[in-house]
């Protein structure tokens, strides 16, 4: 039934006696377009840090489901917010088969404490620092890259100002 080689003995019965022995290999088949579903434990993954391996939880070809045997799972790099990949390699068919899944942005609260300043004529800005403690080791997020800080029309003036900070790429928030 599967690619690999098979013997073929042939033996002699009644009327006639000895037996005779052959092979033949059965090699890989062409893929069915269209005909493969890849069905996944989770097809929307929140971004962890890490690289994300959602479990397969059933293949099928056409009508017949596929032997877990009969196919090996590796995964893309899978690790920041967007499409992740699964490929399916078949022990039956010559060529791979994937199933994309999304990678969600982290819902990130950014709490911050700001001190009031005094007048330099100057625009004043601010440093913060963030830190996921979900991610081993703690991550530090970067700004323009996790996160964005914007300010109100006027930071130079006395008076009050607007500091807007906003997840970007793997967080949100």
């Amino acid at each position: 039934v599967n690619v690999g080689t098979v013997t073929v003995t042939i033996n002699g019965i009644g009327n006639y006696t000895g037996s005779a022995t052959g092979t033949f290999n059965i090699t890989k088949a062409t893929l069915p377009a269209g005909e493969v579903t890849i069905t996944l434990d989770n097809d929307s993954v929140v971004y962890t840090g890490e690289q994300i391996k959602p479990a397969v939880t059933q293949v099928t070809i056409g009508a017949e489901t596929i032997n877990p045997d009969l196919y090996q799972v590796t995964y893309g790099e899978n690790v920041n917010v967007g499409g992740g990949t699964v490929i399916v390699t078949f022990t039956n068919y010559t060529e791979p088969s994937t199933k994309t899944f999304q990678i969600t942005a982290k819902t990130f609260v950014f709490a911050v404490e700001l001190t009031d300043e005094t007048y330099t004529g100057s625009a004043i800005t601010k440093t913060f620092t963030f830190t996921d403690t979900d991610i081993e080791p703690d991550y530090t997020l970067i700004l323009d890259t996790d996160y964005t800080v914007s300010y109100g029309d006027d930071n130079v003036n006395v008076g009050t100002v607007t500091v807007t900070i906003n997840g970007i790429g793997n967080y949100t928030g």
